[in-house]
């Protein structure tokens, strides 16, 4: 994977040559202030925005007469607002996007859109009606994060050209919201401007109708790669995502860079590198889909929905949490309430 693919993949450079052919968009420079803000640490949105960023409750207080009342500083108080960041013009910007795109909108920056976060969002989707829609979602992304700070760490040719990334601008891309049935997406790779595989975008659910239609997925995707993708985009390997809403309606969506920061779905990097996915003996590409229904499925990104903790408990990646959670499962049992410290003990689950 080189930086000039990755570049090109980048929304601002292929949306005018496709957008009669995918999803009306809006694109807005980010000020640099917007992306420091974005890689600042805590959850909180700009003012103006329309999400109120409060202090937390005092839970101490018991309405005794005897105790004395706490009054907030209003030093403090300044201090509190004057970390919380306002983007007057950008605010703007976004609400006429909004408006110009019907209304509901569903965000990304260059390359990603904030999938991960999606759980936080109204109705846990992508779709936003508001400003602050768009800035708790983005805000909340690692997705978004790794757009910002490592867009091009694993291109082969990073290196040599690190000074002159740092330049590089964002944009804040708006679509117009388009209700999107998840079976009808796919996943195509293109290695040396041939295609060469096709993949269900939602790879962990069973789709019945694929095992009919599977001729016709590829036959129309085909023929809009020859006709409109291949003639026009100029890199040799990329991967790009369609939806197929309905025989011979094939729309684009995104383009994303052929390598490991893109997710290969029901293939692997290794066989896609190695050149082990091809084409067949009619020229048409390898077609990868769930064929049997196993009847258990896992919500797509939902470990983001969950706190870390719970991630490294689930995975055993901290054995310190386990144990802790042992004691207090033995606790809980015995109904002791707290767990003793430092105990050697072995517990019986």
């Amino acid at each position: 994977m080189k930086v000039e693919e990755v570049r090109k993949c980048s929304f601002q450079n292929w949306y005018k040559d496709f957008r009669k052919l995918t999803i009306k968009s809006i694109i807005l420079p980010l000020p640099e202030d917007f992306v420091q803000f974005l890689l600042k640490d805590g959850l909180f949105l700009p003012k103006n925005s329309g999400f109120e960023n409060s202090r937390p409750a005092d839970n101490n207080d018991s309405g005794s007469e005897d105790e004395e009342e706490t009054d907030w500083d209003d030093d403090d108080d300044n201090s509190h607002e004057s970390e919380i960041p306002q983007f007057l013009e950008l605010d703007e910007k976004i609400k006429d996007a909004i408006d110009t795109l019907d209304g509901a909108v569903f965000p990304k920056l260059n390359w990603s859109c904030p999938r991960d976060s999606y759980w936080i969002g109204m109705n846990s989707s992508l779709r936003c009606t508001t400003l602050s829609d768009v800035y708790l979602l983005l805000k909340s992304s690692d997705f978004i994060v790794h757009d910002l700070t490592e867009r091009f760490l694993k291109c082969d040719d990073f290196m040599e050209n690190e000074s002159d990334l740092k330049k590089e601008p964002f944009y804040l891309v708006l679509r117009r919201w388009t209700s999107i049935e998840t079976s009808c997406e796919f996943r195509c790779f293109v290695f040396n401007k041939t295609l060469i595989g096709i993949c269900q975008r939602e790879f962990k659910t069973y789709y019945e109708h694929f095992n009919k239609e599977k001729n016709d997925i590829v036959k129309d995707i085909m023929v809009f790669f020859q006709r409109h993708i291949q003639p026009k985009f100029t890199c040799d390997n990329y991967i790009f995502d369609v939806y197929r809403k309905a025989q011979n309606k094939v729309y684009l969506i995104d383009f994303n860079p052929f390598g490991e920061v893109t997710d290969a779905l029901l293939f692997n990097w290794d066989e896609l590198n190695s050149g082990s996915v091809k084409i067949n003996d009619d020229n048409l590409p390898e077609f990868r889909y769930v064929e049997k229904d196993s009847k258990i499925t896992n919500a797509p990104l939902l470990q983001y929905a969950f706190p870390l903790d719970y991630h490294d408990l689930c995975s055993g990646e901290d054995s310190f949490k386990f144990v802790d959670f042992l004691k207090g499962l033995k606790c809980y049992n015995e109904g002791q309430g707290q767990p003793e410290d430092d105990s050697d003990e072995e517990w019986k689950v």
